[in-house]
This record gives structure tokens, sequence and C-alpha cells, in this order.
């Protein structure tokens, strides 16, 4: 019954008030003394690598968030790229068709988007080439496009050569399946 309060005795409990302080006061003295002695001994840098480990995952989660809605994106975009034939002939019958209706515009979206999703490079060529007059001399070109003799080997390439005089290769054209949408895209020519 040491620490019960003594109402009869008020010089009892005013005793017990600077014990209690004084205790108070070594645990305080106490832990400041443990903090700076974790400090002292390194615990400053684990705190620090902690904190980079954590804006690091942070900055992490950020790209990956980043990557998958630019894959979405990508995905989405091509999915929707559904110019084109079931056959890499038909493709070219379907741009060949576009080009000799003076439509340059339908006739781009036969070309495959580029890293940027984009054919503009596709498109301005061929209004050029139109300006200057040459969209015929390229229509009668690919109308005489032959399956190529060296294919890739793979199902969702396939090449055109253009021969010229003499049987000799002027131009090859090369087509890629669009694999979201399951058309052939012109590649390059």
């Amino acid at each position: 019954m040491e620490n019960q309060t003594n109402f009869n005795n008020p010089s009892e409990n005013i005793e017990n008030k600077p014990k209690k302080r004084g205790v108070k006061w070594i645990i305080i003295v106490l832990i400041v003394i443990l903090v700076a002695l974790f400090l002292s001994l390194g615990g400053y840098g684990v705190i620090k690598q902690y904190y980079n480990n954590q804006q690091e995952r942070e900055g992490m989660s950020q790209l990956i968030k980043g990557y998958e809605e630019t894959m979405d994106k990508i995905s989405k975009t091509l999915t929707e790229d559904i110019y084109g034939g079931g056959t890499p002939q038909e493709t070219l019958d379907m741009f060949i068709d576009a080009l000799e209706k003076g439509d340059i515009e339908l006739a781009g979206k036969y070309f495959a988007l580029d890293a940027n999703l984009s054919r503009q490079k596709w498109e301005d060529g061929l209004k050029q080439a139109q300006e200057e007059g040459r969209i015929l001399n390229i229509i009668e070109s690919i109308k005489r496009a032959e399956e190529s003799e060296n294919q890739s080997g793979l199902d969702s390439e396939f090449q055109l050569v253009i021969l010229g005089k003499d049987n000799l290769a002027e131009n090859t054209i090369f087509m890629k399946l669009n694999e979201y949408s399951k058309v052939w895209k012109i590649e390059s020519m």
C-alpha cells in the first residue's frame, strides 16, 4: 500500500510526485541517448537508405504505370487499324485502287504505323508524288510486283519485288501483318 494516496497526510503525496518526475526524465534522457547512439552507429544511413529505396519503388511504380498506359494505347491503336486485306496481295490491290481513285488519304492508311503510331511520312510522300504527277508511275510500278523468292520465313512478313528491265529488281515492297487487327500493311517500299 505504499503507492496509495494518503488523503490524511498530504505531505506523503508530495514526496511521490518528485520521484515520478525523476523517473520520467531519466527515461527521456535514456531515449535521447539511445537515439543518438543509433544515429552515430549508422542508423542515419539505414533511415536514408530506406527513404531512397522507397523513392525508387515509387519511381518504378510510376514507370510501370506509364509503360502499361503506353502499351494499352499501342494495343488499342493497332486493333483499330483495320485498313488492309487478309493477304499481302489484297492490301496491295486496295492500295492501288485508292491511288487510281486519287484518294491519297485512304492510300496512306494501308501503310503500317511507325514507332510514333503515325503514317504521316507516307501520306506526305504520296501527296508530294501526286503534286509532282508521279502517281501513275507508282501505280504502274506496283502492278509489276511479284512475290519475292527471298521471304523471311515468318508468317507475319512478306516481300514483293518489282522487276524492271532484264528482270532485275528495281524495288522491294515489305509487308507486315498487323497481329492485332489481322490485316496486312505496307511496311516500306
